[in-house]
């Protein structure tokens, strides 16, 4: 269908060389029967100069920027690929949708700094003299080297780590293979406690390096590998698999979380799934309550602020069976 402005170049068109032959026609009938042909030639040429030059002010004041109008409305593509403006209310309607899209953008950009305040506000929070706390754990694991006992010295080193980690980077966003060295300490941890009950392993492509310099919010990982042990596999009788997969496609990064431990009913993973996806204009009431699942509803909310909606978390699970969470970044 044609667009909005070649409608009223048509129609304008049309009209134009209505009235031009209406009037051609009435001067040629006059030239006839009063014999006045030379004088009626001329007034037909100068009508149709006048003609000329309306129409070129017509389509330079009026018909061009409509089409420049729905060319830009065209490339911004706000209808999903809809390229026909077949009336003036479409135009409207996408200029509408532009202002209500920046709208948006400006609610999430607000939202995402309402977010950092309050996690760095936790952060100093947290921060009760790190260097204290850091010379003492290096004192217990000096001492423990002094003393021989190997297994003390190797879990104070890795909760060392951790901490240095959570609380002194004051970076909001890391690479991803920062954030999965933070994991594997954090495991190293659980390991002295849990000792072979757990098997957890990392698959990726370690050569992949635009893979493991992507960004990725700090703290984003840890909290499902938590969930994944206290929910999953601590109750669990015998022995737990806890595998990070990490995959690549041509534009994002799919992070795949799977443990095999008791799983959930369909009921508490929709309940769960309910307080992951709550409302990001709520961001900070729905943080401020407390109950499971609000640390990975951090973690989507923070992945979706900062990338984009189409981002974020998806958790999938079988009673009985284990869990699995899916982390899907864009590459950066």
């Amino acid at each position: 269908m044609k667009s909005l402005y070649k409608r009223i170049l048509t129609i304008f068109l049309i009209l134009m060389f209505s009235i031009l032959i209406v009037y051609i026609v009435g001067i040629l009938e006059f030239a006839i029967t009063k014999k006045g042909f030379n004088r009626s030639l001329m007034l037909i040429i100068l009508v149709g100069l006048l003609l000329v030059i309306i129409f070129i002010c017509f389509y330079i004041f009026i018909c061009k920027p409509i089409k420049l109008i729905e060319e830009n409305i065209r490339n911004i593509n706000i209808n999903g690929g809809n390229e026909d403006n077949n009336s003036i209310l479409d135009i409207l309607n996408n200029i509408n949708n532009i202002i209500i899209d920046n709208e948006r953008q400006l609610v999430r950009k607000h939202s995402a700094e309402m977010l950092n305040q309050k996690i760095h506000f936790a952060e100093l929070q947290n921060q009760i003299n790190p260097h204290f706390l850091y010379n003492t754990l290096e004192s217990i694991r000096g001492q423990a080297i002094e003393d021989e006992h190997y297994v003390i010295s190797n879990m104070t080193e890795a909760l060392a780590k951790y901490f240095r980690y959570s609380i002194s980077n004051n970076s909001d966003i890391v690479k991803l293979e920062d954030e999965l060295k933070n994991v594997m300490n954090y495991m190293e941890i659980q390991k002295y406690r849990f000792e072979d009950k757990i098997h957890f392993q990392i698959k990726f492509d370690e050569l992949d390096e635009e893979l493991l310099s992507s960004s990725i919010p700090k703290l984003t990982l840890q909290p499902i590998v938590e969930n994944a042990i206290y929910h999953g596999l601590e109750t669990k009788a015998n022995e737990g698999e806890l595998i990070i997969r990490i995959e690549k496609t041509q534009k994002r990064i799919i992070i795949i979380i799977t443990d095999d431990g008791i799983g959930m009913d369909h009921i508490t993973l929709s309940e769960l799934n309910k307080k992951i996806n709550g409302n990001l204009e709520n961001l900070v009431e729905t943080n401020s309550k407390k109950g499971a699942g609000i640390a990975m509803s951090n973690v989507n909310k923070r992945l979706k602020l900062l990338f984009g909606k189409e981002y974020g978390l998806n958790v999938s699970s079988t009673l009985a069976l284990g869990t699995e969470v899916e982390v899907v970044i864009p590459i950066t």
